[in-house]
């Protein structure tokens, strides 16, 4: 199964996704985008994690830069380190979910991330992802069901997704 949550931005779209891990039992991996700790800079570095682990905020693992009129995504990071984490998922026998938060423009000049996403789309493990409000580099990506978060779902999503997620007869 492949299941994608898209919405507005601040909607909760990575809180449902946290919360259908924490209910599906399922073991997860894959790759997160998140912010550093520093809040009121005028620029902010995006960082490439891999998805469940602490996070680690080095200058190797900043993948965008955005803010003060600024958005520049650095497409040689998502092609090392994302398709390094995404592989390690992909191959790891305990990992039953890919997780991919958040799909966007970023990786549009990413091609090696692209094909390593594109090659867990189509492969035997369920994938839980959040992308981009209108898809952007990803509409023409099998991304399967695509769920639109929205003020009133987000508090039931996460209880049927996960039920989603681990099939008739697993609880």
């Amino acid at each position: 199964m492949k299941l994608f949550l898209t919405g507005e931005r601040g909607i909760g779209k990575s809180t449902v996704l946290e919360r259908v891990l924490a209910r599906c039992g399922l073991g997860y991996g894959g790759v997160q985008t998140t912010f550093g700790p520093w809040r009121g800079e005028e620029q902010r570095r995006l960082f490439l994690q891999p998805y469940g682990q602490v996070p680690e905020y080095s200058p190797e693992r900043v993948c965008a830069i955005v803010g003060g009129g600024l958005r520049r995504s650095m497409p040689e990071v998502f092609d090392t380190l994302g398709t390094a984490f995404l592989r390690k998922a992909m191959e790891d026998s305990a990992v039953q979910l890919i997780v991919l938060d958040e799909l966007g423009f970023l990786e549009g000049e990413a091609r090696q991330f692209r094909a390593a996403v594109l090659e867990a789309l189509t492969g035997d493990k369920c994938v839980l992802g959040v992308v981009r409000q209108g898809l952007g580099v990803w509409q023409d990506a099998p991304l399967g069901k695509i769920i639109t978060v929205t003020e009133e779902n987000r508090e039931r999503l996460p209880g049927e997704l996960s039920l989603l997620l681990r099939g008739p007869g697993e609880g």
